[in-house]
């Protein structure tokens, strides 16, 4: 089943965490040619491009027509903005279903990355495993769908920092079930198995399993953001994954599974016991990144120590980090669901939005203080181009009462000066004041509230000359003329 989630991004195509494996499998699935079409039709037609969540499927079920949009892109720095995060196109039968969604941002490579916080009302869902609070630099939560609906539509973020283009990614997948999870990054589901057993006998056990009708192998780990993944999700140590340098020594290759794009896969090696890594050995390293390739090797490892370590687990140690181990002891280990077969019977959206988040300011100039004048003129300009700018935006916060406030522009462009012209005030202090969100900026970023520096306005004496009184008893005339 192919499920076309729309991307608020429409500079390019999002196809991140394991994309050489979709295209190869889309290329030998010929069946699902119809499918492709549609969707490249679409995005033509659109400038809309298909983030999928990389999971076999059956052409047979691609009509669905279920999206996560995110309408709001814009936010101000430190303020928290609903980003009117919706879903649409569910069927009865969808709508019926249960989700987990998780709301994060990424970088380039899927790594997570944070700026300021993500909120969300708990709305009857429930956390996932990996995720602690409601207010995060990222988000993960579960329920049916009226519950991850509602949660979903009171997102807010409130960001820490400027930055013109952060990637927000939130997965949409059926619920999984114990201790399975779904990572949105490579759309695919993973089990950890606390059964312990000999490598052979995990690999063995890994590929009878199916999961949402997709079929299981031992993990292939091929990206840092996945490793993460996995290391939040599984707290166990000594996990058995698909690596192993059974065939040639020092020359690691995934198996368990023929996934396009790996079966010459070759990311660490190492010469005999050493402990330093050779030249040809790039892998080395946690976290180390080489020809689009990823190894979580910890450090001085792999080694074959006693020359009888040709598998592989991970969290040896700490977690996310691998370590080279003999086949023959019995470990828990981990199922990967996902491109090796398989008709999946759920759900699965992954949508990237791009957000940008900006410190727009209003800025106070005052005039002298004090003054007898009558008619004050305060300038006030904005960081942004501005629009809806009226005199009901401004407000008193001084004594003086009376006042009048005459915006001479409604709009102005980024850096220009809108005069305030102040009349009718009584002697006092004028202070004039923005409220906050009142005038309008491209994207909905509101502009906090911004008071001016208060101005003393002395009215002075009333002069009496030349007037004519008439006094009444036990009255008298101080100045004037008789």
């Amino acid at each position: 089943m192919i499920r076309i989630p729309p991307v608020m991004r429409p500079v390019r195509p999002v196809f991140r965490a394991k994309a050489s494996r979709l295209r190869d499998r889309l290329s030998r699935l010929t069946k699902l040619a119809s499918a492709l079409s549609a969707i490249a039709i679409f995005a033509l037609a659109t400038g809309v491009f298909v983030s999928s969540a990389f999971i076999d499927a059956s052409p047979a079920e691609a009509d669905s027509t279920a999206a996560v949009t995110v309408a709001t892109t814009q936010a101000q720095k430190g303020v928290a903005t609903n980003l009117g995060i919706s879903l649409s196109g569910f069927s009865e039968e969808e709508q019926a279903g249960s989700y987990q969604v998780t709301v994060k941002y990424v970088d380039a490579n899927d790594v997570v990355q944070t700026n300021g916080a993500l909120a969300a009302s708990q709305s009857g869902t429930s956390l996932i495993s990996g995720y602690s609070s409601y207010s995060s630099s990222k988000l993960g939560f579960k329920g049916t769908y009226a519950q991850v609906l509602a949660a979903l539509e009171s997102v807010t973020w409130q960001p820490s920092s400027v930055t013109d283009g952060m990637t927000l990614r939130i997965g949409l997948a059926s619920v999984p079930t114990g201790t399975r999870y779904y990572d949105a990054n490579s759309g695919h589901y993973y089990e950890y198995v606390s059964t312990a057993a000999t490598r052979a006998n995990a690999k063995s056990l890994a590929a009878s399993k199916t999961y949402f009708g997709l079929n299981g192998y031992l993990a292939h780990i091929t990206s840092r953001a996945e490793n993460d993944f996995i290391a939040s999700e599984t707290g166990a140590s000594n996990i058995y994954i698909g690596a192993t340098d059974a065939a040639v020594e020092g020359q690691w290759r995934w198996d368990g599974a023929e996934i396009a794009g790996e079966s010459d896969f070759v990311f660490g090696t190492y010469s005999g016991t050493s402990s330093t890594p050779t030249s040809s050995a790039p892998g080395w390293g946690l976290g180390s990144w080489y020809s689009g390739r990823y190894a979580g090797w910890s450090n001085g490892e792999p080694n074959n120590w006693g020359n009888s370590e040709d598998c592989a687990v991970t969290n040896w140690g700490s977690a996310g980090r691998w370590n080279d181990i003999g086949c023959t002891g019995s470990y828990a280990y981990l199922v990967e669901y996902g491109g090796a077969g398989g008709t999946y019977s759920g759900l699965a959206l992954t949508t990237d939005t791009t957000l940008a988040a900006y410190d727009a300011k209003a800025t106070w100039t005052s005039p002298s203080t004090p003054t007898t004048a009558t008619t004050l003129t305060f300038g006030l300009s904005f960081n942004q181009a501005i629009s809806g700018l009226t005199a009901s935006d401004i407000s008193q916060v001084g004594t003086a009462t009376g006042c009048v406030f005459s915006p001479s522009a409604s709009s102005a462009a980024a850096s220009e000066s809108v005069s305030i012209v102040v009349t009718e005030c009584s002697s006092g202090t004028v202070q004039p004041r923005l409220a906050a969100g009142s005038v309008e900026v491209s994207g909905g970023v509101v502009i906090p509230e911004s008071t001016a520096t208060a101005v003393t306005v002395n009215a002075g004496p009333v002069t009496l000359a030349n007037s004519t009184f008439t006094l009444s008893d036990n009255l008298v005339l101080i100045g004037g003329s008789s």
